[in-house]
């Protein structure tokens, strides 16, 4: 037992660790390119798709590729709940009939999680709006939303692509692929907490820690279901659709019908979300069997994870970063 607590702190460390330099890269890299744009070719930086490709290019190039490489020194200490991009061909554990076929979601299963989806993605904003809205108070002056600030700056074709198509396959890939099987040996109910906690904090923003730490829990719960992260993709790309395209393109239209549609259809996510999750729980997110003994369980605590040293430099790196946005750069 010790020695399994012990190897969860070594790999919480180092996945604290290369999360932290993963974002100083992307951050160190988007500032570069930024300077060296803004002194050669000033005239760029005004163009449409600029801050998009280039906060692409930090994240999901640079700071991608490192992360993939840097997690490979992580050992493996079991291989076989390994989740695929695609498919997972290996039978799952049942609590009552020993074993049982990974769960595959259908089309109305799947529109039922979109709203489940949004309504707490809803919620969780209207509770971040609201500490926002204090901190702003507060500090006397107004936090700039860092992912609405380089959206509005770009048009509907760039933020679909980037937003909705590359950011959503990459991050699920990220952290409900490779961070979930480094996770997965030591527990489920506790890779869950812990990769929607390093993608929460990832996001490296106040407006979009609470929602995204929601959203994981809810994606790394289906894909350990499922055994595949493709639901988790679509339900991530119909998110960032709905969320970032469709309802800021109405409410910036500038009609008063446009913006009372979209906060109808916010309130009817939010009342159709919450009412499927009550009636449909136990079919959309089956209880979880965990595989290794209770006994094992007792030391494969959350907090043995969070609080490894690794996990305290990602805590500490992310919230200077927050701090910084929030309160002196507003950037």
């Amino acid at each position: 037992m010790e020695l399994k607590k012990k190897q969860l702190k070594h790999i919480s460390t180092w996945i604290g660790l290369i999360l932290t330099a993963t974002m100083a890269v992307a951050f160190i890299a988007n500032n570069l390119i930024f300077y060296a744009v803004a002194t050669w070719a000033p005239h760029i930086s005004f163009e449409p798709w600029f801050a998009l490709t280039v906060n692409a290019i930090g994240l999901y190039a640079i700071g991608y590729t490192m992360f993939r490489i840097l997690m490979k020194i992580i050992p493996n200490y079991s291989g076989e709940d390994e989740i695929s991009e695609y498919t997972l061909s290996k039978e799952l554990v049942n609590e009552e009939e020993g074993t049982n076929k990974i769960k595959k979601y259908s089309f109305m299963q799947i529109v039922s999680l979109i709203f489940i989806s949004l309504a707490a993605l809803y919620v969780s904003n209207i509770i971040t709006v609201a500490i926002n809205a204090l901190i702003a108070y507060l500090k006397g002056t107004d936090i700039i939303n860092p992912l609405q600030a380089i959206i509005s700056t770009s048009n509907l074709i760039y933020t679909f692509i980037f937003v909705c198509i590359v950011a959503p396959v990459v991050e699920e890939i990220m952290f409900r692929k490779v961070l979930l099987n480094k996770l997965l040996p030591f527990g489920k109910r506790l890779s869950i907490i812990v990769s929607a906690f390093a993608f929460g904090l990832f996001h490296g923003n106040l407006y979009q820690i609470l929602y995204a730490f929601v959203l994981g829990i809810i994606l790394a719960h289906i894909t350990i279901n499922s055994g595949t992260i493709k639901y988790a993709i679509i339900l991530h790309v119909v998110i960032n659709t709905l969320g970032s395209v469709v309802f800021p393109s109405l409410i910036l239209s500038g009609s008063k019908i446009a913006t009372a549609v979209s906060v109808l259809i916010v309130f009817l996510c939010i009342i159709v979300g919450i009412t499927l999750f009550a009636t449909k729980r136990k079919a959309l997110f089956p209880k979880l069997v965990e595989e290794t003994p209770p006994e094992q369980q007792e030391q494969m605590k959350v907090s043995t994870s969070l609080l490894s040293i690794g996990m305290i430099v990602f805590w500490i790196a992310i919230s200077a970063l927050i701090i910084s946005r929030t309160f002196f750069l507003n950037f």
